[in-house]
């Protein structure tokens, strides 16, 4: 009876461990399928579809003629879904051996996806090789995951020619994740213009990206399309720079040190924007190399900084003719005044020399441009003070940005009586003011601000918006956003006083004591100014070239209907005639010729 008893009992206990096994069994059905079907269901067919991105290509870069300076080529970039190969360390070696990367590389790219699942695809490496290309095609049965997608290649024609104004494209950082404006959010992996042409157009350049949902197999390789939604090309862009002339630029600079930009005095037009020593763009179009970039910041010679709008120099006797602007207008002399210059200049305790150290004896103001002579301007400057010189400096736009659409430009610097009494605490001295009125001392100035600043002498008094955009246009479109001259100020200078400045550039070049007469160019009236800017004082050079003399010469031709504003300066090129002159003479007898 016992054993009958006990018999029970443990059926009684089966059952119920049968029925709570069935109630678990029953629950977790029931929390798999209704508490939590949805996010299964949703993580099965991320399994089993990927979502692959169809990059955009930008738009072209072209010159004024049509010609290419920036286009795009197919390359080949090898991407890889994580989930596929995580664990499979076999594979992982194999791929890494491929593609000659870090094996460790390759794991902390597919590691932190526990509990995830990755439809999009990550890339490990861009612009392979035929032969790597080849060898991911033959191990692609045992290598789960891995695709090779076909993108634009972002390349600039001329290599190294005009880098600085086109500027290059970079993949973007933490810090552009997410920023921007629809459709334009920057996602990994995702390449936007870093400087010059490539980020101040960025938005009209970047397309927009299309996308495939594609159905995978266990090993992650397509088996079809699900949906697909195409590219929207970027919008070409055409510039006002004229690709000859911008050959010609870099040709006339050649290995020196500097910068030469042209502009069109009539409307603010770029012709040419010259910055040496070049960079190669191209090094950027994928993900720059760690020796490669360390190379470029490391280069004593800073190829990373355009010197056409960031190089701030001071502006030696290219400056005096804001001196002798400012002593016209303000009734301080006339043309006629004339001073004595023995080749020196006493003040107080100090002697100030004129660049001629015989003199040039009795000079009117317009042979004192002619021939830089110092000493006028020593004089002249200090019956202006430093405020009135730093007045018209500024009404010219020295000293402030010319506003170009080009990130990173500079404004130079004209000081004033009251900065450096906040600055040092104390007042100017007689030869601190004397420097100034020659564009020595606080004076600094970029390249653009000065060719700005001749143009609107060239064409009567009007300060333009330098501009390099002459038009835009989608793919099959005709150009619009088409060029229109913006002026930034009409500067009320008397006519008078621009027609003497303009007589006297003309015969700085073409005056037989005139400073700039390497600038000539037969059968074209070039008018322009030679100028040297120290660096250190004189007799303190010691001939380390680190101290020589910044050359400055700056012309526009016709004198009478300037069509042309060219201004060259060479680091520490020594005199501005002897070393800057025939580089803008041999631009402009090109130009001339180009021009027809």
């Amino acid at each position: 009876m016992s054993r009958e008893k006990d018999f029970g009992k443990r059926l009684i206990w089966i059952q119920w461990i049968v029925a709570m096994s069935f109630l678990t069994l029953v629950f977790r059905l029931w929390q798999l399928q209704i508490i939590k079907g949805s996010e299964y269901l949703a993580q099965s067919i991320r399994n089993r579809t990927r979502l692959q991105k169809i990059q955009a290509p930008r738009g072209f870069v072209f010159d004024a003629r049509g010609r290419p300076l920036v286009k795009n080529i197919p390359s080949f970039n090898v991407c890889l879904l994580p989930q596929y190969i995580k664990g499979q360390i076999s594979a992982q070696e194999r791929l890494a051996k491929n593609l000659t990367l870090n094996p460790s590389f390759l794991k902390e790219r597919v590691v932190d996806i526990e509990g995830s699942f990755h439809s999009t695809a990550l890339k490990i490496k861009e612009g392979i090789s035929r032969e790597e290309l080849g060898l991911i095609a033959q191990d692609r049965m045992i290598l789960p995951g891995v695709m090779i997608d076909v993108v634009p290649k972002r390349v600039y024609v001329e290599g190294y020619l005009g880098a600085h104004l086109l500027g290059y494209v970079g993949e973007v950082g933490r810090k552009d994740i997410g920023r921007g404006y629809p459709p334009f959010n920057y996602q990994p992996g995702d390449y936007l213009g870093k400087c010059g042409v490539e980020q101040a157009a960025d938005g009209l350049l970047r397309g927009v990206d299309g996308g495939i949902q594609a159905e995978v197999d266990a090993s992650g390789q397509r088996i079809r399309v699900l949906t697909e939604r195409g590219a929207i090309p970027g919008k070409n862009v055409f510039l006002t720079i004229n690709l000859d002339l911008q050959r010609l630029g870099e040709e006339c600079l050649g290995a020196r040190t500097g910068a030469l930009v042209a502009l069109d005095p009539r409307d603010g037009r770029i012709l040419t924007m010259v910055s040496h020593p070049p960079f190669n763009p191209n090094l950027f179009s994928q993900k720059i190399a760690k020796r490669d970039w360390e190379s470029l910041l490391a280069d004593p010679s800073c190829p990373m900084i355009n010197r056409a709008i960031q190089g701030q120099l001071p502006p030696g006797s290219i400056y005096k003719v804001i001196c002798a602007i400012a002593g016209l207008e303000e009734g301080v002399v006339d043309p006629d005044t004339t001073f004595y210059c023995p080749g020196y200049l006493r003040l107080g305790n100090r002697t100030f020399g004129c660049w001629k150290k015989g003199g040039h004896g009795k000079v009117n103001l317009k042979r004192a441009i002619i021939s830089s002579c110092d000493v006028y301007f020593y004089r002249l400057g200090l019956r202006l003070g430093v405020d009135r010189l730093g007045k018209y400096a500024r009404l010219f736009g020295l000293g402030e940005k010319t506003a170009i659409a080009l990130g990173g430009e500079r404004a130079g610097f004209i000081p004033t009586y009251r900065w450096k009494k906040e600055r040092f605490g104390g007042g100017w001295s007689v030869g601190e003011v004397a420097s100034l009125a020659i564009g020595q001392g606080y004076n600094l100035v970029t390249p653009l601000q000065v060719a700005n600043l001749y143009s609107a002498i060239a064409n009567g008094g009007v300060l333009y918006l330098p501009q390099y955009m002459l038009g835009v246009a989608g793919e099959g479109e005709r150009v619009s956003l088409q060029f229109s001259p913006r002026m930034l100020k009409k500067i009320f200078i008397s006519p008078n006083t621009l027609g003497v400045i303009r007589d006297a550039l003309w015969g700085v070049v073409n005056s037989p004591e005139g400073t700039g007469w390497r600038g000539r160019v037969f059968g074209l009236e070039v008018a322009g100014k030679t100028g040297t800017a120290q660096v250190v004082e004189r007799g303190k050079k010691g001939g380390d070239r680190r101290f020589s003399d910044h050359a400055w010469f700056v012309a526009f031709a016709p004198k009478d209907e300037p069509r042309i504003a060219v201004v060259a300066v060479i680091e520490h090129g020594g005199h501005g005639g002897g070393a800057a002159a025939p580089v803008v003479q041999k631009f402009l007898l090109g130009w001339k010729n180009c021009m027809g």
